[in-house]
């Protein structure tokens, strides 16, 4: 056991270290190449934690006396229509004995506001989004097989996101960019579906947040935590052709 183990240790930190050249698609996991698309569920809330005292000196340059901890409630797309929140692209990828090891990194990011943030200095609509200053890091995520199916299973890992809150002054139309780095658990179901059905362009076969049975799949929404303040973010996958 002990043997396997640092198999599987050592064989994990050469994904990591190698370069993205001549990884592609791996065979024996039989994921295509591409990006996930993920969306926030409407039925539930989601919310990501900031420090008020903080925001309000950043929005209006004044520090207030309450208390610091609090949160903003996010949705996808202010509209309702069930666009995609979340893009992840597979970076590389590697089978190991029953699990596979992926290296993923944020590619879109949109999560708005459903009304205007009140301060001290008037109303704010906002909108959470990549940083386009930074390099967004780059995630390890496990795929664990189920017993019984090896083209379904359950997900484990941190995705870290490199993101701004943008707010905008609902009276002066300014706009302020704060930093918002954050890390969110990705621990959900997945499944893989035939390749090359049911897909829009540049997706991959892989979906999270979902599972199949049958030869069919469905489905599995989850709220997950944003493990570095505590929020949460309630996804599910994109329905292809959105």
């Amino acid at each position: 056991m002990a043997r396997r183990n640092r198999t599987v240790a050592g064989a994990v930190l050469t994904l990591l270290c190698l370069p993205v050249a001549g990884w592609a698609h791996t065979s024996e996991t039989g994921i295509d190449p591409g990006t996930i698309a993920l969306r926030l569920q409407a039925r539930e809330p989601s919310e990501l934690k900031v420090d008020l005292q903080l925001l309000e000196l950043k929005l209006c340059g004044v520090a207030i006396s309450e208390h610091s901890a609090g949160g903003i409630v996010v949705q996808g797309d202010g509209g309702g229509s069930g666009l995609r929140s979340l893009e992840i692209r597979i970076v590389r990828h590697a089978h190991l004995e029953a699990t596979t090891q992926m290296v993923l990194e944020p590619t879109g990011l949109l999560l708005v506001g459903p009304r205007p943030h009140p301060t001290s200095c008037g109303t704010w609509d906002y909108s959470v989004e990549l940083d386009p200053g930074a390099t967004q890091p780059l995630s390890q995520i496990e795929l664990v097989e189920d017993p019984r199916n090896p083209r379904t299973g359950t997900s484990t890992g941190i995705l870290d996101i490199a993101a701004v809150i943008r707010f905008t002054s609902t009276n002066t139309g300014v706009t302020k960019s704060i930093p918002y780095p954050f890390a969110l658990s990705l621990n959900a179901a997945w499944t893989l579906i035939p390749s090359g059905t049911d897909m829009a362009t540049g997706r991959t076969n892989l979906k999270l947040f979902a599972q199949g049975q049958g030869g069919s799949w469905f489905p599995a929404p989850s709220c997950v935590t944003e493990v570095s303040r505590g929020g949460q973010l309630c996804l599910e996958p994109v329905v292809d052709g959105n």
